[in-house]
């Protein structure tokens, strides 16, 4: 009895130092990691209790890391991942989360060490090649954010996201055919419906730069009626000849949003060419109270005034559009320049003046962030534990 008793004690004992020291075979970190792409809370409790069970605190905490991203909470995943961990064998989940938090926090100059890390040790890592696209787009370097969404396309062929993203970039830089290949290419990888009809008003706009007024009516078949869509369909209309269509559609947005700039354009456009100049002008001088630096408008302001013997405001504005000229070729030579140069602070602390000028507040805001993003990176923090770039993980 009594050594049934010791046997039986025994046992319990083995069980339990098992419990300690091992998990079941399907309790493993990528197990965690699934069962975190399934957003399943329970799941990853169990995987995550298994584990440091088994003694496996780091992989644990690379479990909950992991789930905590999905959740937003990218400070708390920060403050469990430690430097030590990026030295061990969880070096590569460690870079992508810590990478990931810190590009998801703004935190430019720590994200993209890591991120260009993980990508230079493991070329297969495609949120990696995501992330430092939309960085390096951010920081006006749109060439490298091109170089990492064609990774993106080349790890995942069927995602639109990419070939979105580089016809916006394409777009922005007045590429318009290639911009209207990358769009195209997204429109045929199934992007969400809601996606779809932004991706199809980008393509418009795209065509309308390229003069395909034809094309443009196409791409916008089938999307919701918008301020924004019904101007593009009018300056389709009225290029295509179709002259009263074009004057309802934009009746029909003033209406509604007298304020709405590009329906003030384009009336003044439709005015002009029926002969009203003095309506034409109030409306051309009110867009560009909003617009200041839109040169296609001044520049149809200045051959208003000339028709209407106003040859004293024509010379007036004749001053304003050669100063808005100037600093928007100097805006294309510093995007130029920031381009060549990714780091360069000069050529982007130089744009923030100039957007400043243009009256382009928000475009001069995020050349302020860039500027500062790679002042930080040539001039880090010199402090006495200040961390090493490789291994800075900390917000």
């Amino acid at each position: 009895m009594v050594s049934a008793l010791v046997v039986s004690g025994l046992l319990v004992g083995v069980s339990l130092l098992a419990m300690r020291f091992f998990r079941p075979s399907n309790l493993t970190l990528a197990e965690g990691l699934r069962r975190v792409e399934n957003v399943d809370a329970e799941g990853v409790d169990l995987v995550e209790q298994a584990l440091l069970r088994s003694g496996a605190r780091d992989e644990a905490a690379v479990v909950r890391s992991a789930w905590l991203v999905r959740r937003a909470q990218y400070r708390q995943v920060l403050d469990r991942l430690t430097p030590d961990m990026i030295a061990g064998p969880l070096r590569p989940h460690v870079l992508r989360l810590a990478g990931e938090c810190l590009f998801k926090l703004g935190q430019f100059d720590r994200a993209e060490p890591l991120l260009i890390q993980l990508v230079a040790e493991h070329p297969d890592e495609v949120d990696a090649h995501r992330f430092l696209a939309a960085m390096f787009y951010d920081l006006g370097a749109p060439d490298l954010a091109l170089r990492a969404l064609n990774q993106v396309v080349r790890l995942k062929p069927l995602d639109y996201r990419p070939h979105h993203l580089a016809g916006t970039i394409l777009t922005d830089n007045e590429n318009f055919v290639m911009a209207a290949k990358e769009l195209r290419l997204s429109l045929l990888k199934s992007p969400p419906e809601e996606v779809r009809q932004l991706i199809q008003g980008e393509l418009a706009h795209v065509l309308i730069s390229l003069r395909d007024f034809q094309g443009a009516l196409d791409a916008l078949s089938g999307i919701q009626p918008s301020p924004a869509t019904d101007n593009q369909r009018a300056e389709c209309f009225w290029s295509l000849g179709e002259v009263l269509k074009a004057d309802q559609l934009v009746d029909a947005v003033l209406a509604n949003n007298p304020e709405h700039v590009n329906s003030l354009k384009l009336k003044a456009r439709f005015l002009e060419d029926a002969g009203k100049g003095e309506q034409a002008l109030k409306l051309l001088k009110k867009s560009l109270v909003t617009e200041p630096f839109n040169l296609n408008a001044r520049y149809q302001l200045l051959q208003l005034y000339g028709v209407l013997g106003k040859n004293e405001e024509r010379a007036t504005e004749l001053t304003e559009y050669n100063r808005y000229r100037e600093l928007q070729s100097r805006l294309v030579e510093l995007n130029q320049q920031a381009n060549a140069d990714p780091g360069a602070v000069a050529p982007r602390r130089e744009l923030v003046e100039v957007c400043q000028a243009l009256g382009r507040q928000k475009l001069a805001d995020m050349w302020r962030r860039a500027a500062e993003y790679c002042d930080r990176r040539q001039h880090p923090p010199m402090t006495p534990n200040a961390p090493r770039p490789s291994t800075d993980i900390k917000p």
